[in-house]
């Protein structure tokens, strides 16, 4: 009786310690935005990561109250933060958006140096299968330009954190703009 006790309370230690234990979380997506601000779109780009955090009430009411950067490089080796302080977007970035056939295509434009960088994120209609269920494709990630045109990109290569981005519609100013002209979903 002795060892059929141990061996249920055994049993029924394991299976507590089990449960006890915290689920293994998936690794989180890169991310270069300080505490107390938010991501509107942030993901890895092979060895590096691109974040345009923005703090403040990010909410039309609160609209005065916002501070944005952009930020590329690596934790702790940031290689470009724009503005060099967290400011208040107006007159700085700019939102723009070009609607698709099943799918569509929004942007935040930032200058510097000459150079437009476009932060943007995509969803992209695909072809329809032998069922007729057509696929989509998403990317985000950010295109540089020079006088109008594309000289640099990168693509998100992990998952992104994009849920400030219907956020800035509330924040920035809009302008017209050009869909861009890069290959989508891993095209080259």
């Amino acid at each position: 009786m002795t060892v059929r006790y141990l061996a249920l309370a055994a049993v029924s230690l394991l299976a507590v310690a089990a449960t006890s234990v915290p689920p293994v979380q998936a690794a989180s997506t890169p991310n270069l935005c300080a505490p107390g601000e938010q991501p509107v779109l942030s993901c890895g780009v092979g060895g590096k990561v691109l974040s345009l955090c923005a703090s403040g009430s990010l909410t039309a009411e609160g609209a005065g109250s916002v501070k944005m950067q952009y930020r590329f490089g690596r934790k702790g080796a940031v290689e470009m933060a724009w503005p060099v302080r967290p400011e208040h977007p107006r007159g700085l970035f700019f939102l723009s958006t070009t609607m698709f056939s099943g799918g569509g295509e929004e942007r935040i434009r930032f200058s510097n140096g000459g150079y437009d960088y476009v932060v943007f994120q995509r969803t992209i209609a695909g072809s329809r299968d032998e069922d007729g269920v057509r696929g989509s494709y998403q990317d985000e990630g950010v295109a540089v330009l020079k006088a109008g045109k594309v000289v640099g990109r990168h693509i998100c290569t992990t998952p992104a954190v994009n849920d400030g981005y219907p956020k800035m519609y509330d924040v920035l100013e809009r302008e017209d703009g050009e869909a861009l002209d890069i290959p989508c979903c891993g095209e080259k």
